[in-house]
């Protein structure tokens, strides 16, 4: 153990082994589970544990990790639901975004250095909010494509499946459903680090082609709740691509002609 809970006090205390298996799994340094909580906070609970199981030893950290669950994780996992795109494809639409911001701006500045009337600079308004506008939402995550026709692309996990490894089959059963409950043990209290870099759907996905991962597999997104944020998402991307567009647009046609060609 990390600490000392061995003497003849703290082993009588009611529910000190869980206490240390909690310990050895959520606290120590380097455990499977180890919480993010500060060395002092660490430092604290450690010194009440040995001298006791009760619950209020707990209250320090049970705080800090609310905190930080409530400010941190859930925010997190909320703008990772709305991605509705993999990185490839959220890349790839930010790609066309500057590429039609960077077009229209070319355009704008050869009407200018030409003849042309200025009013003829207005044509690139159109490209000119549509490439801040997927330009904008993808800086979010979001693809309009996609979500368009409401969908999103499949997960890894989603097209791969949970494959199990190769020593699970055979052909005895109770052997087979011993591992397969050791394979999902990631879902156990005490189980090991809930990481997917050893799952078998990680390696296949990184070796699927750029191009496949960016015309990935689609399905539709199901959760109305999801529906309703990236379509906040999206006015707010379109309302930034009128606030910024439309003053870019009417300065273009403000600045007089070069008369060059």
């Amino acid at each position: 153990m990390w600490y000392q809970s061995t003497n003849s006090v703290t082993a009588a205390q009611p529910f000190r082994e869980e206490i240390d298996k909690v310990v050895a799994h959520y606290i120590a340094p380097g455990s499977p589970r180890e919480l993010n909580i500060s060395a002092r906070d660490r430092a604290e609970l450690m010194l009440a544990l040995q001298h006791t199981t009760h619950p209020s030893a707990f209250a320090l950290i049970h705080t800090v990790v609310d905190l930080a669950l409530r400010g941190c994780s859930h925010p997190n996992f909320i703008r990772w639901s709305i991605c509705n795109g993999n990185r490839a494809r959220v890349l790839y639409v930010r790609l066309i975004g500057a590429l039609c911001i960077a077009g229209s701006c070319i355009v704008a500045v050869l009407l200018i250095l030409s003849k042309a009337s200025r009013w003829w600079r207005v044509i690139i308004l159109p490209p000119l909010l549509f490439g801040i506008g997927i330009l904008v939402a993808a800086l979010k995550g979001l693809c309009l494509i996609l979500h368009n026709k409401h969908t999103r692309s499949v997960r890894p996990w989603e097209q791969f499946g949970e494959d199990l490894p190769s020593f699970v089959e055979g052909d005895d059963e109770t052997i087979t459903a011993e591992k397969r409950r050791e394979h999902r043990a990631s879902l156990s209290t005490f189980g090991r680090a809930n990481t997917f870099n050893q799952e078998s759907w990680a390696e296949k996905y990184k070796k699927k082609p750029v191009l496949r991962k960016v015309f990935d597999q689609k399905t539709w997104v199901q959760d109305e709740t999801v529906r309703k944020l990236q379509d906040n998402i999206v006015l707010q991307s379109y309302l930034w691509s009128v606030i910024i567009g439309v003053p870019l647009v009417a300065l273009f046609v403000a600045l007089p002609s070069g008369n060059y060609y």
